[in-house]
């Protein structure tokens, strides 16, 4: 029997490799014969570099950087030097996980300056690479002004511009635009603890740059592209200055992990997220885990006359909502690994979370 594990990390909790080696610690204490393959997995956003690095290969490299609160730090990227492309995790140097929790509550305080700091460090050490940014888990929420304000010093002070630029990719966790109800400010700053008041005023910043960015490229605007709005407005930055493309996270991962190809065969599929409803559907790392393994057995049946049974598919996670959503959607067992009653605090304790993953997925198996 062949399984697939590629679960998401369960936010602040678990890191997609540790709760992937939990669910095959499940597997093969039901079922001993069974082989199984783990995928570290990520989107953009947290746990990018590790879940690319697994994929992809290449050599992890750290440099000197700053965080949010401009103090200095050491920032790994990814160098795949075949292809020639570096790789950078923004959650790295602009994360939430860099703060203590009373940072978290002035985000209007945070900048993305390191990302310019990470940026011309990568651009003096390999010209003419090509850069793929993942964008997601930032406590910024500054639109790249932080990013552009330290890239023009960095200018002025070294002439970094006199090396060939690189080409850029930004790899989205969100599609969501920049401003508007749904952009960065008002859909994802108060989940990093921004006021009612503070939030309207990052998105008067963010428009206010807009504006502004858009006559100094002679009309060009890319606030309303996919990714726009992610990492804080980040993704808006690297499309209106760096001309980057823009792609979604899973989408990029599933090709660099050749997903498609590992999958056409098995016979189990787990994936999994922190909290599953009806959002998962909507570009989450399961959902698109379901859609490539869905293709991936169409393709291979239609390209043998031998018919395949379509591989289970099962998600867990630690909240479930919306269940009966994702069973309509191709799911066939959601499960939350957590037992009833279960506080909040508990569930989040590391050593927990393994061990309610391993025991769930066995008694699945």
């Amino acid at each position: 029997m062949k399984i697939i594990i590629a679960i998401d990390s369960f936010k602040g909790c678990l890191s997609s490799m540790e709760a992937n080696e939990a669910a095959k610690a499940g597997v093969l204490q039901a079922m001993p014969s069974a082989e199984v393959i783990t995928m570290p997995v990520s989107d953009g956003g947290e746990g990018w570099l590790d879940a690319v690095h697994h994929a992809a290969g290449g050599n992890i490299h750290r440099v000197d950087a700053v965080d949010p609160l401009l103090r200095p730090i050491k920032v790994p990227y990814l160098f795949e030097r075949k292809t020639r492309t570096a790789y950078i995790e923004s959650a790295k140097v602009i994360g939430m996980g860099l703060l203590v929790e009373r940072h978290r509550q002035c985000p209007s305080y945070l900048w993305s300056c390191g990302m310019a700091d990470l940026l011309v460090k990568i651009w003096k050490a390999h010209p003419r690479c090509h850069v793929v940014v993942g964008l997601g888990g930032s406590a910024t929420c500054d639109a790249g002004i932080g990013m552009m304000m330290y890239i023009e010093e960095d200018d002025r002070k070294w002439h970094f511009r006199d090396t060939p630029l690189p080409s850029f990719t930004i790899a989205y966790d969100v599609a969501n635009p920049l401003c508007g109800p749904t952009g960065a400010a008002r859909m994802f700053a108060p989940q990093k603890g921004a006021t009612t008041h503070e939030v309207e005023i990052l998105e008067r910043r963010a428009a206010i740059t807009a504006i502004r960015w858009k006559r100094m490229r002679n009309g060009r605007d890319c606030s309303n592209l996919p990714g726009a709005g992610a990492a804080g407005g980040l993704g808006y930055a690297f499309m209106q200055w760096m001309d980057a493309d823009n792609v979604p996270g899973i989408d990029l991962w599933l090709q660099l992990s050749d997903f498609a190809r590992k999958a056409e065969d098995a016979d189990l599929v787990i994936t999994g997220e922190g909290s599953a409803d009806r959002q998962t559907l909507l570009g989450k790392v399961p959902f698109g885990i379901l859609k490539a393994a869905k293709a991936a057995h169409k393709a291979a049946n239609n390209a043998h006359d031998e018919k395949k049974k379509r591989p289970a598919l099962w998600l867990i996670a630690g909240r479930v909502q919306d269940q009966e959503l994702l069973t309509e959607a191709g799911f066939d067992f959601v499960k939350s690994i957590n037992p009833p009653n279960i506080t909040l605090d508990q569930a989040m304790k590391k050593e927990n979370a393994i061990a309610n993953i391993k025991n769930t997925i066995q008694q699945l198996m």
